[in-house]
């Protein structure tokens, strides 16, 4: 099998499981939606309940509340984009009325464009693996198919973090469009060469959004006699200017044939790409995670920011001042064993903010640079089944000081699986991904871990219980613009 298809095998894996939608039997309500926006918490104080599953007690932090305005739900907390029934729906945070805006019941991925007018997303194809990415409005209004992609967690169309333009990667290369349909332009064609086409993979935007960096794999010739497989000649980083006009790789990987180098995003400051080696050409060992490196623009010898992390993205996040990433450590694919939050800079060895024991993931920097929220649980050595699915079940949001001090629990009610913390702007609401039997929703929260409440009731088809090795593709099921 080659090594594109086994990657995509595995990337399909990460994509979709078995469907599973939860219910949820009791909802707790904030007494209004200006309540929830009407102050912004700098520094959280200790949770309100004391948790079942508790780590290392923590001090008592102090609480310091700055009254501000309380704006419209619609300005404070943006809206939210998700799939239920397999359709994509949006609305205002924290209860603006549910719109529809698809009815066929095959989409997902949906993406918020940076003006949050318009939402790219995904709908199954006829064509094997690949899907249709579709654009629309948040109104529902002109909507429209772009081109087909490759459903590789959501890795081959993003927007622009500065415009309504969309880069992807389609069976024909990489190109950008513009979310109304026009100023489509080709950046990079599907490489060519070998004995058969080459392939362009996951590709990811500058902060400022001049550059595109991407993964480009040139393959070789056949060998003689036609009875193996054609090894890699080429792999690396590149990046394009996103007008076309420059394209320079980054980094080569020095040993094609043997090992892969996987994009996983920009430094804040845009002149760094980051990637992860992998070890091997097999899905298996690349399941098992790789080291996360950092390299130049312009090339030159990468740095190693952690030995070993899986591969996801949303296990990353830079601090606000863009000097230090916060990001799940440890190799191996079981997310429920030996999974520890650390926060690693260019200039030394990364610190690690869990305790032993536990199995920290989904880190979330706070806005304001005060803390770092994540999912913690118990950790257990085992390859799946009860004691897996147990110890996923008792996972819940907590937060700790990006120097370790002051952990604490926001999320303690028995029967959730809470994952997935995100930051509203003003560092004054959490929305997090919950679990509960067959219901798979998102709530919103007070920093403090005060005032939760349901705002999304169902995810549907949601993810299995224990996704691949315990990892829960989120992304897959709802996108959140924040204003």
């Amino acid at each position: 099998m080659s090594l594109n298809r086994r990657r995509c095998l595995w990337l399909l894996l990460a994509a979709g499981s078995a469907t599973a939608c939860r219910s949820v039997e009791a909802q707790v309500s904030i007494t209004s939606p200006a309540e929830l926006t009407a102050t912004a918490v700098t520094r959280a104080p200790r949770a309100t309940a004391t948790p079942s599953i508790q780590a290392t007690p923590a001090p008592s932090p102090t609480v310091t509340v700055q009254p501000t305005p309380s704006p419209t739900p619609g300005s404070a907390l943006g809206k939210i984009a998700y799939v239920q029934g397999g359709d994509i729906w949006v609305r205002e945070l924290p209860d603006g009325a549910p719109r529809r805006l698809t009815r066929d019941g095959t989409n997902e991925r949906p993406r918020w464009s940076p003006s949050g007018e318009w939402l790219a997303f995904q709908k199954k194809a006829d064509a094997g693996d690949l899907r249709q990415l579709w654009v629309i409005r948040s109104t529902g209004a002109d909507a429209h198919t772009v081109d087909v992609v490759r459903p590789a967690l959501g890795l081959q169309a993003q927007w622009s973090p500065v415009a309504d333009r969309l880069a992807y990667i389609s069976p024909g290369g990489l190109f950008v469009e513009d979310a109304g349909g026009g100023g489509r332009q080709q950046l990079v064609p599907r490489p060519g060469g070998g004995s058969r086409p080459g392939e362009l993979n996951a590709l990811a935007w500058s902060p400022d959004g001049a550059w595109i960096a991407y993964e480009r794999l040139e393959w070789g010739a056949t060998p003689p006699g036609g009875s193996n497989p054609p090894a890699p000649a080429s792999q690396g980083l590149w990046r394009v200017k996103a007008n076309g006009t420059e394209n320079h790789d980054v980094y080569l990987n020095p040993k094609p044939g043997e090992t892969q180098s996987y994009l996983a995003g920009w430094s804040p400051d845009g002149q760094r790409v980051l990637f992860w080696g992998g070890k091997g050409m097999s899905a298996s060992l690349l399941m098992d995670g790789g080291p996360l490196m950092a390299v130049g623009v312009n090339g030159g010898a990468p740095t190693e920011l952690v030995s070993a992390m899986l591969l996801h993205r949303d296990f990353l996040s830079w601090s606000p001042d863009g000097q230090q990433l916060a990001l799940v450590a440890g190799a191996g694919r079981s997310t429920w064993y030996r999974k520890a939050i650390a926060v690693a800079s260019l200039g030394g060895a990364p610190r690690t903010l869990s305790d032993s024991g536990r199995s920290d993931l989904f880190p979330a920097w706070s806005p304001d640079g005060h803390w770092i929220a994540f999912t913690d649980a118990p950790e257990t050595k085992t390859d799946g089944g009860d004691d897996a699915r147990q110890a996923s079940g008792r996972r819940r949001i907590w937060a700790v000081k990006p120097d370790g001090t002051e952990k604490h629990a926001l999320t303690s009610t028995e029967g959730f699986q809470d994952e997935r913390p995100e930051w509203s702007r003003d560092s004054g609401a959490i929305l997090f991904a919950r679990l509960q039997g067959d219901a798979a929703q998102v709530w919103l929260m007070r920093a403090d871990g005060s005032n939760p409440r349901r705002v999304v009731d169902a995810l549907s088809p949601g993810p299995s219980d224990l996704g691949i090795y315990g990892y829960l593709d989120w992304a897959r099921l709802y996108d959140w613009w924040r204003g």
